[in-house]
């Protein structure tokens, strides 16, 4: 019987911010010394501790990247970050962050905003990933989606929740967790 490459033993690097210095490509060669055969890939893409592909920023990395690690026998599985905003996409937080029913936007790890994936956050992360669609990628981790304690009250989740449930409000408790 054929094996694919993801029912085999793997063996996953990982590498979750940038600081290689400019030295990018090196790490492949790092992960085929050390023995690695996949990697979960990060790295050309960090933006502190979160990451999320913007082709016109790491396209022609990506694609260098690939190449290599494809040539080294190494498969990658891009890390995509969907639960916290990182620093270079913090201003949008009052238009793409979760609200507590507070009015407040609480942060993860008491330092990045949550994303709401009812808010027009989610077309642009959906962009992100279908712009991946050109590059020989072998596979996504999606990190998150994670939802702020209490639930987002933000104004797309009071509007989704209202057009879903008869012009009703968002309540607490289990009618809200179902939602």
């Amino acid at each position: 019987m054929n094996e694919r490459w993801y029912e085999k033993p793997m063996r996953i690097a990982a590498l979750q911010c940038n600081f290689e210095g400019g030295k990018t490509l090196e790490v492949v060669d790092t992960w085929k010394a050390i023995g690695f055969n996949v990697e979960q890939l990060f790295h050309p893409m960090a933006d502190g501790y979160s990451a999320l592909f913007d082709e016109k920023v790491h396209g022609a990395l990506l694609r260098e990247y690939l190449a290599k690690a494809h040539e080294n026998g190494l498969r990658v599985i891009l890390y995509l970050n969907i639960h916290i905003l990182g620093p270079s996409l913090a201003h949008h937080y009052q238009e793409w962050a979760q609200q507590a029913k507070d009015g407040s936007f609480p942060k993860f790890y008491d330092t990045y905003y949550a994303c709401c994936l009812n808010s027009p956050w989610r077309a642009y992360f959906f962009s992100s990933v279908q712009s991946l669609a050109s590059y020989d990628i072998d596979g996504v981790f999606l990190d998150g989606p994670a939802l702020i304690q209490g639930g987002c009250f933000c104004p797309h989740c009071r509007k989704k929740y209202h057009m879903t449930y008869a012009g009703a409000e968002i309540p607490d408790g289990p009618a809200r967790k179902a939602f």
